[in-house]
């Protein structure tokens, strides 16, 4: 008879991962490493996670998760209501000049991430030419031959990312600003033709083709709110 994890009920077969609570009841490897290990599926269960299991007793764990989810979803709320805050703030209430930085006629800062984001661009380069047709050869004169047939060339391309810049990033209603000790470089939103969110950065595409990736990003996701509101909402100057 096939034992089951008592948290999900998932069938225990005699080769599967699993640990043995201290009343005799099991706990699969997938709940014991989210829950008490390193949050993430795993097909193995640590031996100091299988020992200290071993100890506790069915109760005892069900109401260390219990707390776990308690947590968790206030932690979710939590980050949901920041978010929202991002979503439905005032634009115009927080645009603002920032002291150092010459913008625009017109143009105010709506965000700014103090740790360093890296600016990445794509470059490509020739990494190997290979030449094919025939293979022989005429003498012509001392060191010298002629190559018979004709020159087929298969010319292979490396597409690679190279950092640019890297620093603060400011976000404005006309350019993505990044700002560090030695200088500054900024992106036009006029270059650009769509932004492609990510939790850890953005990728800025523009109607040529190229992309500009910035990455390095904490949490990404606040940038990228405010970065959409900017390109596309309507009066988020100051005075309007």
């Amino acid at each position: 008879m096939s034992k089951k994890c008592f948290v999900c009920g998932k069938k225990l077969g005699l080769m599967t991962a699993k640990a043995k609570t201290a009343d005799g009841k099991y706990l699969c490897a997938d709940d014991a490493n989210h829950f008490f290990g390193t949050d993430t599926q795993s097909d193995n269960i640590s031996f100091a996670l299988t020992r200290g299991i071993r100890k506790m007793s069915s109760q005892d764990i069900i109401h260390e998760i219990t707390e776990y989810n308690i947590a968790e979803e206030k932690e979710q709320k939590e980050r949901e209501d920041k978010l929202n805050g991002y979503r439905y703030m005032n634009l115009a209430s927080v645009a603002s000049k920032i002291p150092g930085i010459n913008l625009k006629k017109n143009e105010y800062a709506y965000y700014a991430y103090d740790q360093d984001v890296s600016w990445l661009e794509e470059r490509s380069k020739t990494s190997r030419i290979n030449y094919g047709g025939l293979t022989g050869t005429i003498h012509i004169a001392k060191g010298l031959n002629y190559r018979l047939g004709s020159i087929k060339t298969d010319i292979e391309h490396e597409t690679y990312l190279k950092q640019i810049f890297n620093g603060m990033a400011i976000l404005t209603n006309k350019r993505i600003i990044l700002v560090n000790q030695q200088g500054v470089k900024a992106y036009p939103f006029t270059r650009l033709l769509s932004a492609i969110p990510f939790e850890d950065g953005v990728v800025l595409c523009s109607e040529s083709g190229k992309k500009v990736i910035l990455e390095g990003f904490d949490d990404a996701v606040p940038f990228n709110i405010v970065l959409d509101r900017v390109l596309n909402e309507d009066n988020i100057l100051p005075g309007n």
